[in-house]
């Protein structure tokens, strides 16, 4: 049972989301860091649709209007997962904004990146 209580603690954590590094002592096996990624990107649908459509670039004059981009996701989610869930537009908008893309929209657009 020892042996156990590593990795039985880690899977447990596996649920807390990012708040495990608030304890430094915790290590975190590598199989499970790669499990906690995986299992967060499966069940989140806005970095799933990140990860799909949008590429980040270094070219300052690509941008993403926020008005396109919510039209393609609202497409895209319900294709993919159906209308009976769809998200508030201002809702997803704060996600992106905060979550995904980690800045605010300059004058309705993301900056440096490209919708394909």
């Amino acid at each position: 049972m020892e042996c156990w209580a590593d990795v039985f603690s880690t899977y447990m954590c596996v649920g807390m989301g990012e708040r495990w590094k608030d304890y430094p002592s915790l290590v975190i096996p590598k199989e499970c860091a790669i499990f906690n990624k995986q299992y967060q990107e499966d069940s989140d649908f806005y970095t799933e649709y990140f990860n799909e459509k949008v590429s980040i670039t270094t070219v300052e004059t690509d941008t993403i209007e926020w008005s396109h981009m919510w039209l393609d996701f609202y497409k895209w989610f319900c294709i993919s997962y159906g209308r009976e869930h769809v998200p508030k537009k201002s809702e997803a908008k704060k996600k992106f904004q905060s979550d995904i893309f980690k800045k605010r929209l300059r004058r309705g657009k993301w900056t440096s990146c490209l919708l394909h």
